[in-house]
């Protein structure tokens, strides 16, 4: 490399005159020239491959190189950046889809990654195992590792191999690793917490190692585990495990109850989401792990018939002692309804399931809820008076009082006049709304309803003056009509609380 004296700085970026000192200083805020970018991207040219550095390059630099031999910079607002703008690789570094096949060189991934944390390699080309133990001893701080959908091969031996302290997380899924390798890892890894293995078809748990007292996670879904034995093996492997994740396997039974009760002393979270439990008896099963907090039973077929609130409620009963079920907290008062409402449901079924006694010893035999139907009645029968005229009629309930008045113009005979109702305690209400359901207004079979009809104005009428009654009628309560009146003008206003305008009723039916 040439001198540093003679490496130009971007124009409009830094200051033209650097001296050595800053320069070299500069070096040492992890800076990295472009001969070497240069070199990188010609020899992943040359092979097809992708560097981990030059993976950094690719993601972080800018193209304001002006030669040969520059020192690259970005805006200082740029993530990960120092405030003077030189190159600095975040704490928690994504690489993920890139190509990337080996670590590159050492001198650079030391100097530039050096405080990288957290490392995600998802869906790269990584295969050597020695690749990995590069970047392993080359980031000191690592303590999360990404190595999903990788094509890592076998890892026979780890015989000599120095040990890994520091990582505490490794992501594994799709890997298609086998036990042999896993327990390889775990030799070299003493300290790891969290270990997802997901998306790798095992079918049985095939350690042969002493108990490994450091993991406090582990992930295995969708794969393809069918007996629960293989699932109690993993707690004399990992006897602290806080968090057993099996979604999306086909377990459909739980062991026994004597086995379940030893096992999993330390688990405080279960999931169990997506399996194939079609039996009430298998979670009693479950509910003897007493240490278990928080389970998670999403989208399993013995519940899948019934609606949300019913699944969550039938459920909950086995778990007295846990406190989220998917997520949500469970109450006292919840847990309580939960037990009725069980007890209820399953009251009738001759085939009840164990559970039931045991609710039954609690709270007794719960009497069924009473049939009560709040729904408003399709019709209601009522006595439709016009004068001397008097009918009895099906009112359908679903209608508004204007298609009420409507109806009611062929039995009156005129299109103008008024409605009245007598429920026969009050005495007669004008009904002074045409938007409101029947329905609303609460009548009742057996009461009454009076048409006043009205003649047009005569001629010596004033105008404004209320309109001349028809000789003919003869309420029997004349007085009660004008008393209990509106002082409102307009008789056909609509009413704010009314509902959209209601569908086609069938007509009258006399009685």
């Amino acid at each position: 490399m040439m001198a540093a004296a003679a490496i130009k700085e971007p124009v409009g970026m830094v200051k033209s005159s650097r001296s050595q000192s800053q320069l070299d200083e500069r070096n040492k805020e992890n800076t990295f020239s472009s001969e070497f970018l240069d070199d990188t991207n010609t020899s992943a040219r040359k092979n097809k491959d992708t560097t981990l550095i030059s993976a950094l390059h690719n993601k972080y630099s800018t193209s304001s190189m002006k030669s040969m031999h520059c020192q690259i910079f970005l805006a200082s607002n740029a993530p990960g950046k120092t405030a003077s703008g030189n190159f600095r690789v975040p704490e928690n570094l994504t690489l993920d889809m890139c190509q990337i096949t080996s670590a590159g060189l050492r001198d650079d991934v030391a100097r530039l990654c050096s405080g990288v944390r957290e490392l995600d390699l998802a869906q790269n080309r990584i295969e050597s195992w020695e690749e990995v133990w590069n970047i392993l001893d080359l980031i000191p701080k690592l303590e999360f590792l990404n190595l999903t959908k990788n094509p890592l091969r076998q890892l026979t031996a780890s015989c000599g191999r120095r040990k890994y302290e520091r990582l505490r997380k490794l992501v594994l899924n799709f890997t298609n690793l086998t036990w042999e390798t896993i327990e390889n890892l775990l030799a070299v890894l003493p300290n790891l917490e969290e270990l997802y293995l997901s998306g790798n078809s095992y079918d049985k748990i095939d350690l042969n190692m002493p108990a490994y007292e450091s993991l406090r996670l582990l992930q295995l879904t969708e794969n393809k585990f069918e007996d629960w034995s293989c699932i109690l093996k993993i707690d004399k492997v990992f006897p602290k495990l806080c968090t057993l994740i099996l979604a999306h396997n086909k377990i459909s039974t739980c062991g026994s109850v004597e086995d379940n009760e030893t096992a999993f002393r330390h688990l405080q979270v279960l999931n169990m989401n997506n399996t194939f439990i079609s039996e009430w008896d298998e979670l009693g099963k479950l509910s003897v792990i007493k240490s278990v907090a928080d389970i998670r039973l999403h989208s399993i077929p013995l519940v899948q018939n019934y609606d949300e609130l019913k699944r969550r409620q039938l459920v909950v009963v086995y778990f007295p002692h846990v406190s989220r079920l998917n997520g949500s907290v469970i109450s006292d008062s919840e847990r309580d309804t939960a037990e009725r409402v069980y007890l209820r449901h399953f009251q009738n079924i001759p085939d009840k399931p164990l559970w039931y006694n045991k609710l039954v010893g609690k709270h007794g035999n719960i009497d069924p809820l009473a049939n009560v139907n709040l729904q408003p009645a399709s019709t209601v029968s009522m006595t439709v008076i016009c004068g001397v005229r008097e009918e009895l009629f099906d009112i359908p309930t679903k209608q508004t009082i204007g298609q009420l008045k409507t109806s009611l113009r062929k039995f009156v005979g005129s299109k103008k006049f008024r409605l009245y109702h007598d429920d026969k305690c009050q005495g007669p209400t004008e009904i002074r709304t045409n938007n409101r359901f029947v329905w609303a207004l609460n009548f009742r079979d057996g009461e009454t309803l009076i048409c006043d009809h009205i003649e047009p104005a005569s001629p010596c009428q004033s105008p404004g003056s209320s309109p001349v009654k028809c000789q003919s009628y003869m309420p029997p309560r004349k007085s009660s009509y004008q008393s209990q009146r509106s002082p409102r003008k307009d008789s056909d206003s609509s009413d704010s609380s009314s509902p959209p305008t209601p569908t086609k009723e069938p007509p009258l039916k006399k009685r």
